[in-house]
């Protein structure tokens, strides 16, 4: 039960029991403590705990089901790039890193391709929902799930994370095309 939350309505125009909607603002309550979860900041450094303080939080789905083609990318995706038929994807260096280093993206083996750090979730640019299709010349960011920064591309520093109030579309937005000319 630590880890059981339960989900309470921000606004008063929805009631407990009635159905959670796409973009409803919901309250999550610890089950075991009833505290909240709560999104701070603590030493310039952003932290999720459980605390006597609300925070507003929204639930957006991964995927809506059966109406997508099975197969085929979608944004919102959370995934991980790997380097062509390599066992290598990308990532970031590890939390004992500091935190300059932790903004520099890199292609690294072995174990990281199974932690946190090398995970990616696919944003398209232009569109008023996540879960439509990619396709093919479409522009979209790519966003690190644990720093919440952007991939960019800076033509003098090469790839490298960005803070989202920094990442403008010109130098983070990327897209697939079907060959590498």
């Amino acid at each position: 039960e630590a880890c059981w939350w339960t989900i309470h309505p921000a606004s008063k125009q929805r009631s407990e029991g009635e159905k959670v909607r796409v973009g409803d603002d919901l309250i999550l309550v610890s089950v075991s403590s009833e505290r909240y979860l709560h999104l701070s900041y603590a030493s310039g450094d952003l932290m999720v705990d459980a605390s006597f303080m609300q925070t507003l939080w929204t639930m957006t789905p991964v995927m809506s089901g059966c109406e997508l083609a099975e197969g085929f990318l979608t944004g919102g995706y959370v995934l991980r790039l790997f380097h062509g038929h390599m066992d290598e994807c990308l990532a970031i260096p590890g939390a004992d890193q500091g935190d300059d280093q932790r903004r520099v993206a890199h292609y690294e083996g072995g174990a990281v391709c199974s932690h946190a750090r090398s995970l990616w979730r696919l944003e398209p640019l232009r569109i008023v929902w996540s879960g439509g299709h990619i396709k093919w010349g479409q522009s979209f960011r790519i966003r690190h799930i644990t720093t919440g920064r952007y991939l960019c591309l800076d033509e003098e520093k090469g790839l490298l994370l960005v803070d989202p109030e920094k990442a403008n579309s010109k130098m983070s937005a990327f897209c697939f095309r079907i060959s590498k000319v």
